[in-house]
């Protein structure tokens, strides 16, 4: 990877703490980072979801203007700090962050398209329908431990 590229993925993964807020600003979104490593686990899935996202959107060629400004990484950012709130840390937690992640992202790729027709914002759905996924499936995995 380029380092224009690497450049995209890094201010898209800063500005995507900010876009939760409606903001477009990297220092809110550097504050905000900060901020959600109070819980040192739930930063590092919130981290790792959102990087995982961007990389992966940059791979799948999607708009380099939409992965900077952030728009692709918030709802995985919410997903992966929800993932590090609720479950305990263990390396199975690490691949559900990272499968939670991309399903967020394709299910956003997919609320947009739709919602794109009708001229109305999709906001944090793709949040509301990957965690509901993650907590629904949890069940069934009894390797995970409710934190």
């Amino acid at each position: 990877m380029n380092k224009s590229k690497l450049n995209i993925i890094l201010s898209g993964s800063i500005k995507s703490y900010s876009q939760i807020f409606f903001s477009d600003s990297k220092i809110f979104g550097g504050i905000l980072l900060f901020v959600s490593f109070f819980d040192v686990y739930a930063g590092m899935a919130g981290l790792l979801s959102v990087l995982a996202t961007n990389i992966t959107a940059m791979l799948m060629r999607y708009s380099e203007f939409n992965i900077k400004k952030g728009a692709y990484g918030f709802n995985s950012l919410l997903v992966g700090l929800g993932i590090g709130l609720t479950f305990t840390p263990a390396p199975q937690t690490l691949a559900i962050v990272l499968f939670a992640s991309v399903t967020t992202f394709i299910i956003t790729i997919v609320l947009e398209g739709f919602f794109a027709k009708y001229y109305l914002p999709f906001l944090s759905i793709p949040f509301l329908i990957g965690m509901w996924l993650i907590i629904l499936a949890s069940r069934d995995l009894s390797a995970l431990g409710i934190s």
